[in-house]
């Protein structure tokens, strides 16, 4: 339960960030919202499994050793978060060319 709890924490987070920075599709906003997105689900995904986890020590000895252990695979997270934000963006900025009542005024 409260692994759901967390998991579910980062992704409201995750949409707060991308009603904020996302408020104007450019380019650099979408890297930012992207690279957010992972940064927060990094931190608050490892928190709940360090909270969950009795293989960690609670203490913060036992939290950096869990977030250490995530590095590995934060590079693929920040890959999939930019890789399917640039699909999903870039095939709506086609579309707006393709279907001008798409564009928002």
């Amino acid at each position: 339960m409260l692994t759901l709890i967390v998991f579910t924490a980062a992704f409201i987070l995750i949409t707060l960030v991308g009603f904020f920075l996302l408020k104007k599709i450019k380019l650099t906003t979408v890297i930012g919202a992207g690279l957010s997105a992972s940064i927060i689900f990094l931190l608050v995904s490892n928190f709940g499994v360090w909270l969950g986890n009795p293989m960690y020590p609670q203490n913060i000895s036992g939290l950096m050793a869990c977030y250490v252990t995530a590095i590995p695979f934060f590079g693929n997270t920040i890959s999939g978060d930019l890789f399917y934000s640039a699909v999903l963006f870039g095939t709506f900025e086609l579309a707006k060319h393709k279907f001008p009542k798409l564009a928002i005024i």
